[in-house]
């Protein structure tokens, strides 16, 4: 039920946001899918590696303003070499010997509105914020080591958000478009996972539901993804609920001495 309702706001939110671009009203959202994807340059290759280190650059520069604890280890970028879906990132070593990797798949061709909260997800402010900051920090060895995946997903989630709060898709609407349909897919999943591993739906019921909700079919891989690891697709929306919560309570407590950068 929550992640219906998700689901709803956040349909409502993206018809919206394609109402201000001036797109036609009442579009399905598969016929929105297929506007975006249009309007958009396709990346891959040299061409998304520039795309890439210029959103990791303008995030880093941006971040002063948000944080005032961040990683000492850098980032670098790679290409995925596995084939394995458009990409991910890697922590680095316990010991400090390396930098994070954010391994991509350039062979893929990539619509360049959804590679920014793709980008800001997986490097700057997200995963390499919060797990390299983890790595390097005075904790016991299991709290450096393992990634609890609501967290983990959670916050990643709150940093593409965030990233709209810094001001990193001012003037990029076609980006901010595609954050709200990455939380889109994200709730999508939520509703799948629970009802694959609750309620007893099919494959074939999950898909469907997903391609109603987003408007995209549903690849067979991430539907393996979500058959095989219960909760996994719950963790990413419920992280991002959560983390919101507590940020309210803190603003709510604190009122004009709340500072975003204490809170981070």
């Amino acid at each position: 039920a929550l992640g219906r309702a998700e689901v709803i706001r956040l349909q409502g939110e993206m018809q919206t946001a394609a109402d201000q671009m001036g797109y036609p009203e009442n579009m399905s959202m598969a016929e929105l899918q297929q506007r975006l994807v249009g309007d958009s340059r396709l990346l891959q290759g040299d061409a998304m590696l520039s795309e890439i280190e210029g959103l990791i650059d303008k995030a880093g520069l941006a971040a002063d303003d948000y944080f005032d604890l961040l990683p000492e280890g850098g980032v670098v970028i790679q290409p995925e070499p596995f084939g394995s879906g458009i990409g991910y990132y890697q922590p680095p070593p316990l010991d400090g010997s390396g930098p994070g990797v954010f391994f991509t798949n350039f062979q893929m061709t990539m619509p360049a509105y959804i590679v920014p909260s793709y980008v800001y997800h997986e490097t700057v402010p997200g995963h390499h914020f919060q797990i390299a900051l983890a790595r390097e920090s005075d904790l016991p060895t299991f709290q450096r080591a393992l990634v609890d995946n609501a967290y983990a997903e959670g916050w990643a989630l709150y940093a593409e958000r965030l990233a709209w709060e810094m001001g990193l898709y001012e003037d990029d609407p076609l980006g901010n478009m595609g954050r709200l349909d990455f939380e889109l897919s994200r709730a999508s999943r939520l509703v799948v996972d629970t009802g694959i591993h609750a309620l007893g739906w099919t494959r074939q019921q999950a898909a469907d539901y997903y391609q109603e909700a987003t408007g995209r079919e549903s690849h067979p891989m991430a539907m393996n993804r979500y058959v095989v690891l219960p909760g996994q697709g719950c963790g990413y929306t419920i992280g991002l609920l959560k983390i919101l919560e507590l940020r309210q309570q803190a603003v709510d407590q604190l009122g004009e001495s709340f500072d975003i950068k204490a809170f981070h």
